[in-house]
């Protein structure tokens, strides 16, 4: 395998994680006011349909070969998004009409 194409799949692993973080909080928006069974049911499904479309794409970029600096650049990737969604501060169109609102009263 390449160096070249070694680099694209990290690369690719990176976002792959990021993408897998941002899925699994609109997973579990839709899911929070679920029963406990219906959210363990419905997150695991969703972590396996996650795995096999990963899965599908490495044995298509590299017929599957997997190498543990993919697994490292993808917990990388999840865990960058997780650190900027908590230390990041982002307001949502409800809170922005929130202080709008604050400011003609």
């Amino acid at each position: 395998m390449s160096a070249q194409l070694q680099l694209f799949l990290v690369i690719f692993n990176f976002f792959y994680g990021n993408l897998s973080f941002l899925l699994f909080i609109l997973n579990y928006f839709f899911i929070k006011n679920e029963t406990l069974l219906v959210k363990v049911l419905l997150t695991m499904l969703f972590s396996i349909d996650l795995t096999i479309i990963y899965l599908i794409i490495i044995y298509k970029i590299n017929y599957g070969i997997f190498h543990i600096y993919y697994l490292l650049s993808f917990l990388l990737g999840f865990y960058l998004a997780y650190f900027v969604k908590k230390h990041v501060k982002f307001l949502t169109i409800k809170q922005k009409l929130i202080d709008i609102k604050k400011r003609e009263i």
